[in-house]
């Protein structure tokens, strides 16, 4: 609550208007104040660490806003945490106007089992980065092969479109360029 109430104190200072008349440098700048608006709630920053999405509900609620819990899938955030809401730290809100927050319920069920892309013919920079996307390890194998494939990948141990579990290791066998018969 001190942190809102220091967020809501800058930003009234902010908005702090002066006014000075120049002809005259010894009197001082009269400072105004912008009327205290009762009905006026700056959304909070929940910044970028991990907080129970319940927490974050009830810390909304007690500002006075009506509070909807939302659900997603997340596999970087664990379940039951906040990932997100509808509004932007700083907006101005009423009293009783509705939030969304969404919580984490973690990995989606259905993401446990990937399917294998195709790596054959790839850099293999393209192929890793893939692999990442995918959530696949790849093990690199280098094997001699023509200079068309130098860089590039030759073969894969697991046939593409094969579903494996997330986070798998899969073979690939990088060409190396070497003179070799075509």
């Amino acid at each position: 609550m001190k942190i809102i109430t220091i967020f809501l104190l800058i930003a009234v200072l902010t908005i702090a208007t002066t006014s000075c008349d120049d002809s005259d440098e010894t009197l001082p700048c009269e400072i105004t104040m912008p009327p205290q608006d009762e009905n006026v709630i700056i959304f909070p920053d929940f910044g970028d660490t991990l907080r129970l999405a319940e927490d974050v509900a009830k810390e909304l609620e007690d500002l006075g806003l009506r509070v909807e819990m939302r659900q997603e899938h997340d596999f970087t955030i664990p379940m039951g945490y906040f990932t997100r809401s509808n509004r932007n730290p700083g907006d101005v809100l009423e009293p009783n106007d509705l939030v969304y927050v969404w919580l984490s319920l973690g990995r989606d069920s259905h993401s446990d089992h990937i399917r294998v892309p195709d790596m054959i013919g790839l850099t293999i920079n393209v192929a890793k980065s893939n692999a990442t996307y995918s959530r696949l390890f790849l093990e690199e194998i280098f094997e001699e092969s023509t200079e068309e494939m130098r860089g590039r990948i030759t073969r894969q141990e697991v046939e593409p479109d094969t579903t494996v579990a997330a986070w798998s290791v899969i073979k690939v066998w990088v060409g190396t360029g070497s003179d070799i018969a075509e």
